[in-house]
Order: structure tokens, then C-alpha cells, then sequence
């Protein structure tokens, strides 16, 4: 092979290694936006879980307060 051969190859090979470097620097890009989006939708799903149960605990307190209410009515009246 001549020097001019060598340096081709040479430069072949350091292209197509900073081309893979660049797919993975996407690669982790990407990757990087898909786990930022799941998160992201995790904690709106966590967010509203959390305010639907709030609010279940809410009705139930009320629900609890007014059979309190009426079972002190009827023991008031007794």
C-alpha cells in the first residue's frame, strides 16, 4: 500500500468512527427526550391520582361527618 492509501484508510476509519459517535450522541439524545417525556407524563398521571384521591377522601370525611351527625341526633333524642 502506498502513504497515500494509508492515509485514506486512515481517515476512512476516523470518519466512520466520528460518524457512530455522532449516531450515539443522538442516540442518547433521543433517549434522553424519551425518558424526560415519560417522566414527565408519570408525574402528571402521580398529580392527578393524588387529586382524585384527595377528593374521595374528602367525600368519605363528609360522608363519615354526617352519619355522625344523625347518630348523635338520634342518641340526643333517645
Amino acid at each position: 500500500m502506498s502513504a497515500f492509501t494509508l492515509v485514506t484508510v486512515e481517515d476512512n476509519e476516523k470518519s466512520l468512527k466520528s460518524s457512530a459517535m455522532e449516531d450515539n450522541s443522538d442516540n442518547v439524545d433521543c433517549d434522553s427526550l424519551q425518558l424526560k417525556d415519560t417522566t414527565d407524563t408519570l408525574q402528571s398521571r402521580l398529580e392527578n391520582t393524588e387529586a382524585k384521591l384527595r377528593a374521595v377522601e374528602h367525600d368519605h370525611s363528609m360522608d363519615l361527618e354526617t352519619a355522625l351527625i344523625k347518630l348523635e341526633e338520634v342518641c340526643l333524642s333517645k
